[in-house]
């Protein structure tokens, strides 16, 4: 047989995410807390046309935990996202023709000091306006989580290192133009790709689609992560806006940027199967996924209880259209 040097010796650094993962980054909150022990995150996103994408984030990262959450928008779309949101304050940006411009960075940097982290990028628009807006999101120094058009300004942009724990979440075509490299190069090499992006801008890199890469910040010594859940089902617009909203919520609430986006992206995931067991593939909306998150999380909580070591936890992929299941002491998974 094959000497034990032959295992232990060899450094593993790329894993398949599995619930026992999600399970120890969990953190359990104080009974004696209060909404600011839950950090304040600041969403900067929308433009017109866009609204949804910037009221799907917020709202997201209320559901995800965050003690407090504000929307920084183009001051002529905020009424009309106001009406889809109750728990989120929200920040009228001066704009032009609908998209944030140099104009509105004085009023943003009123809330610098607020923020424990900032989300930039879902509907924001693409232009060289809201290109400087991003530059001095990022002359802040805050942990920053840039999706979406965020990332399709920031490739425009010669811009190097990203601040300290920050992290970007770029689908296929969004990493192409970060790093102008064809996207079936991309999906040849996914998890070479994410590495390659998180060592150009020194910063942790979700690569989304069928199986989400996610790399840590520091290549040469961290790791690599393959997201077993999530399927066809997540194939609709504003998927994405809900995973932003998610990491940024989790991230002021004091997970690094390594766990916010592993519990992030499982969760997400999992939320999508759960509906598409029950509903098939086609039938999930975005806004969907809100409203099944805590059945993700107590599904995962609850499911594959502590043991230790985990001695029950039995997980058995059930690969259905890339659906991911489990069975659990003899169980019927959900």
């Amino acid at each position: 047989g094959y000497p034990i040097e032959a295992f232990t010796e060899i450094e593993v650094k790329t894993f398949l995410l599995e619930p026992r993962d999600i399970l120890t980054n969990m953190k359990a909150r104080a009974e004696a807390s209060h909404k600011g022990d839950y950090g304040k995150l600041l969403v900067v996103a929308g433009s017109r046309g866009l609204v949804g994408a910037a009221v799907m984030t917020a709202n997201t990262a209320v559901r995800g935990g965050a003690g407090l959450v504000k929307l920084a928008l183009p001051e002529t779309i905020e009424t009309q996202a106001r009406s889809h949101l109750i728990e989120v304050m929200t920040i009228p940006l001066p704009d032009r023709d609908g998209m944030l411009y140099d104009d509105s960075i004085p009023e943003l940097r009123k809330w610098r000091d607020w923020a424990d982290c900032v989300v930039f990028g879902p509907g924001v628009g693409v232009s060289d306006g809201v290109g400087e807006v991003l530059r001095e999101i990022l002359s802040w120094n805050k942990p920053t989580v840039i999706d979406a058009d965020g990332i399709n300004n920031l490739a425009t942009m010669n811009i190097g290192k990203l601040p300290d724990e920050s992290i970007i979440t770029p689908h296929p075509g969004e990493m192409s133009r970060l790093l102008n490299k064809g996207i079936d190069k991309i999906q040849g090499d996914r998890i070479n790709t994410a590495r390659d992006c998180a060592k150009r801008y020194q910063t942790t890199v979700v690569l989304k689609g069928r199986n989400t890469v996610i790399t840590e910040q520091d290549v040469e010594y961290g790791n690599t992560y393959i997201n077993p859940t999530g399927g066809p089902s997540l194939a609709s617009g504003g998927t994405g806006d809900i995973l932003t909203g998610l990491i940024g919520s989790l991230m002021v609430q004091g997970y690094t940027p390594q766990e916010a986006s592993v519990n992030s992206v499982y969760l997400h995931g999992l939320a999508g199967d759960i509906i598409s067991v029950e509903n098939g593939d086609e039938y999930l909306s975005a806004t969907d996924l809100i409203e099944e998150l805590p059945r993700a999380y107590d599904t995962v909580k609850t499911r594959y209880m502590w043991t230790e070591p985990f001695a029950n936890l039995m997980p058995f992929p059930i690969w259905g259209e890339a659906r991911r299941n489990y069975e659990v002491k003899g169980e019927t998974p959900i």
